[in-house]
């Protein structure tokens, strides 16, 4: 019988990206999408072979590239660490996952590859399909049968790894150890930012953690909006938001981070073309709150610019209501040149 590989079960899977692909990730375009896969295929095939440690290091500098998870499983599976193999694998998808590149449909895909494969009921590979369980269970909310399947592969694992926060994820959610009361279990959390800044879970589920500081919670809310404003976990952060800024849970869908709109507006700058800011008119016609306060005075500045200053004026002669209002407010005259 063909030996079965972990890494070649993540490959297949980073393969059909473009395939399970969301429809409504519109700022990936075909050609991108392939050089995202490219890449990650070119972190394992064609990169010095680093270890784990220089890998744990990259990451706590705020490197992450696709494939990284992949090199991880890798240089497990060669290791003999077939658990931890599976779980690294497990990550390169959730994080593909949490940017909007794939369906949840392809982690549940290879976590039924492993769970149904024959070859991890044989003598030494009997620790991925345990992690596979593991994961299985953290994905069906059921917190203490997860943390007692994954707690074994994290005796030797970094204190900030991948498999201590999906354990500590378990401890908080399932309330094990205190649950969202307990302080010190937020301060950890907060403490593996620097190990997982990259994924988007990460910030979603600390939105919720931080939840009696709101402050915190938005940072939070705002990074994993930043980090993938068309990924699964972004409609959620934005109706918190919303709701903090004093809006009803609605206006979630108008709203946008500063960031967001920073980009927006100085791509349409630099291109030249104030049609790009339409998509601000959501954001701009809501009442009064900070983040379209914000975006108005931001666009103020574009407003300097004639070609964009007209613009605003012919859109406020077709817009209605508060929209119209503010519209005319970046068009007046305010002895511009």
């Amino acid at each position: 019988m063909k030996t079965f590989s972990l890494r070649f079960f993540a490959l297949v899977l980073l393969a059909l990206i473009p395939l399970s692909c969301k429809p409504e990730a519109q700022d990936l375009s075909g050609p991108e999408r392939a050089e995202i896969r490219e890449e990650g295929m070119k972190a394992l095939n064609e990169a010095p072979a680093p270890g784990l440690e220089e890998l744990a290091e990259a990451e706590r500098a705020g490197t992450w590239l696709s494939g990284m998870g992949l090199l991880e499983s890798s240089i497990r599976e060669a290791a003999g660490d077939f658990g931890g193999a599976l779980i690294a694998a497990y990550r390169e998808l959730a994080v593909a996952y949490g940017r909007g590149l794939i369906e949840e449909d392809a982690l549940e895909e290879g976590l039924r590859n492993v769970l149904e494969n024959p070859e991890f009921r044989q003598e030494g590979r009997e620790d991925a399909l345990k992690a596979a369980e593991g994961i299985v269970e953290f994905r069906r909310g059921n917190w203490e049968a997860a943390a007692e399947r994954l707690k074994p592969f994290a005796a030797a694992e970094d204190p900030d790894g991948f498999v201590r926060w999906l354990i500590l994820v378990c401890e908080i959610e399932g309330g094990l150890k205190g649950g969202l009361n307990n302080e010190g279990l937020r301060a950890l959390y907060s403490s593996l930012r620097s190990r997982h800044g990259f994924f988007p879970e990460y910030w979603r589920r600390g939105m919720d953690y931080f939840s009696s500081s709101v402050p915190v919670a938005a940072s939070y809310a705002e990074n994993c909006i930043n980090l993938a404003p068309d990924g699964p976990f972004a409609s959620v952060c934005r109706r918190f938001l919303a709701v903090q800024a004093g809006l009803g849970e609605g206006a979630g869908d108008a709203l946008k981070t500063r960031a967001e709109t920073e980009t927006l507006i100085r791509t349409a700058v630099a291109g030249g073309n104030p049609l790009l800011l339409a998509d601000l008119f959501p954001l701009i016609a809501l009442q009064d709150n900070s983040y379209t306060f914000s975006a108005l005075a931001l666009l103020d500045e574009a407003a300097s610019r004639p070609l964009f200053r007209d613009w605003f004026r012919s859109e406020a002669d077709k817009a209605q209501g508060r929209l119209a209002e503010r519209l005319r407010f970046l068009c007046r005259d305010q002895g511009r040149l």
